[in-house]
C-alpha cells in the first residue's frame, strides 16, 4: 500500500475550533523519523470522506459539497491538470484533494508530484519501498519547515491569474541562481572498480522553470574528483521550485550509473561555500560523500526579466526552426534546410548574447582585495 506523505501543501487556515488543538503539529512521514504522531490531526481522519472527480464540477457550479469531501484519484486517471488547474485550484481553496499511486503500478513505481502540487493538490501519496527520482522530491520537498511533515501553499498560489503552465513574470520575484561544481569527496560505488563521476544539477518546479546542467566526467581521480564547472539558471517561480544535485559514474559504454543525490527546496538554499551531504535513493546520508559547491544567488531586476522573457522566445524559436529543419530533411529539400540552418544559427548567436548579457547583469563577480 502506498504511504502518503500528508499534507504537501496546505492550502488554507484550518476550521478556527480545530486551531487550538493543532498549533504543534507534528506529522509522522517516514516511519519513526519522528516520535509520534500528533493526535488531534490524526483523528481529523475518521471525518474525510472520500469523493469522485467529477466534485470539481460541483465546485465550480457552486453546488453544495461536504465540507469534509476529500477528492480522491489514481494519478494515471486524472485528466490533464493543465485543463483543469482552474478548477483544482479553486477547489482546494476551500477543500482537500488527494492523488495516489494507480494499482497497476506492479513495480511499485512512483508518478511526478510536483506536477500535482504546482495545481494545488494537497496530498500525494508515494511509493516510499521504491528509491526512484519522484520519491526523491517528495523527500526534498519536506526538508522545509522544520521537516515536520506539511507545507504552506506559497501565497502567489491564491491568486486569481495564477497559472503553473503558464510564465507570468509578476507573479513572484525571479531569482538568477549561479552554481559552480568545485568537486567532490569519498565518492564509492557498490560494486568494485575505478569511479568516473560527473554531476547533474537539475531544477525542479513551474515547466517553464525546469532545466538541466551536466558536467564533464573527469579521466581521473574518480574518488575526489575536481571540475571546476559553473552553470546559470534563471528561475521565476522560486517558492516552487527544487534543487536536485545527483552524482553518476559514466561506465565503459556511456551509461550512467547512480552514486549519490540531494534535493533542496532553492527557499531553502542560502549563498556562499556549500559542502552538501549526499544521500542514497532513500535520501538516508552515505558517510563521509559531499559535493563542494559555490552558490550564488540574486534576485533578478525588471530588465534582467524582460532579456529572460525574450530568451525564453528565441528557444521556442529555435526549437521551432529545429523541428522544421527535420521535416524538410525527411522530405529532402537541400536548398530550404540550408535556408532553415542559416536562420537558426543566427538565432543562437543572438541567443548566445542575450545569455551573456543577462549573466553579467545576474551575477557580478566579486573584485579580489
Amino acid at each position: 500500500m502506498p504511504i502518503s506523505s500528508l499534507f504537501s501543501l496546505l492550502s488554507a487556515p484550518l476550521p478556527s475550533p480545530l486551531s487550538p488543538l493543532l498549533s504543534p503539529i507534528m506529522i509522522q512521514s517516514r516511519f519513526d523519523q519522528f516520535p509520534f504522531i500528533f493526535c488531534p490531526l490524526s483523528i481529523l481522519q475518521q471525518f474525510c470522506l472520500s469523493v469522485s472527480l467529477s466534485v470539481l464540477s460541483c465546485s465550480v457550479l457552486s453546488c453544495p459539497v461536504p465540507p469534509c469531501s476529500v477528492l480522491s484519484c489514481p494519478a494515471l486517471s486524472c485528466p490533464p491538470l493543465s485543463t483543469l488547474y482552474p478548477y483544482s485550484l479553486r477547489f482546494n481553496r476551500r477543500l482537500m484533494s488527494r492523488v495516489y499511486p494507480k494499482g497497476q503500478r506492479i513495480d511499485s513505481s512512483n508518478f511526478d508530484p510536483m506536477q500535482f502540487w504546482i495545481c494545488g493538490v494537497q496530498m500525494a501519496a508515494m511509493n516510499y519501498q521504491t528509491p526512484d527520482r519522484p520519491m526523491q522530491i517528495n523527500q526534498g520537498m519536506f526538508r522545509q519547515n522544520g521537516r515536520c511533515g506539511y507545507v504552506l501553499m506559497p501565497e502567489l498560489m491564491f491568486r486569481d491569474g495564477y497559472n503553473p503552465h503558464e510564465l507570468d513574470a509578476h507573479s513572484t520575484t525571479p531569482i538568477a541562481l549561479k552554481i559552480t561544481v568545485i568537486g567532490a569527496r569519498y565518492l564509492s560505488k557498490p560494486s568494485k572498480g575505478l569511479i568516473t563521476p560527473f554531476v547533474e544539477l537539475e531544477i525542479i518546479g513551474a515547466p517553464y522553470d525546469c532545466n538541466k546542467y551536466k558536467t564533464k566526467a573527469p579521466d581521473v581521480n574518480g574518488l575526489n574528483p575536481i571540475w571546476n564547472e559553473e552553470c546559470l539558471f534563471e528561475v521565476q517561480n522560486p517558492e516552487l521550485a527544487l534543487l536536485r544535485i545527483v552524482v553518476h559514474d559514466e561506465d565503459t559504454f556511456g551509461d550512467a550509473g547512480f552514486l549519490g543525490q540531494a534535493t533542496y527546496p532553492l527557499r531553502c538554499i542560502r549563498s556562499g561555500l556549500r559542502s552538501v551531504p549526499l544521500t542514497n535513493g532513500f535520501s538516508e546520508e552515505l558517510p563521509m560523500s559531499t559535493v563542494l559547491l559555490q552558490v550564488e544567488m540574486n534576485a533578478m531586476k525588471a530588465e534582467d526579466v524582460e532579456i529572460y522573457l525574450f530568451m525564453n522566445e528565441l528557444r521556442k524559436k529555435e526549437n521551432s526552426i529545429a523541428s522544421e529543419i527535420d521535416k524538410r530533411e525527411s522530405m529532402q529539400q537541400r536548398d530550404e534546410t540550408i535556408a532553415l540552418r542559416r536562420q537558426l544559427s543566427s538565432v543562437q548567436e543572438l541567443l548566445e548574447r542575450k545569455k551573456v548579457l543577462l549573466d553579467r547583469a545576474t551575477m557580478p563577480r566579486h573584485r579580489s582585495t
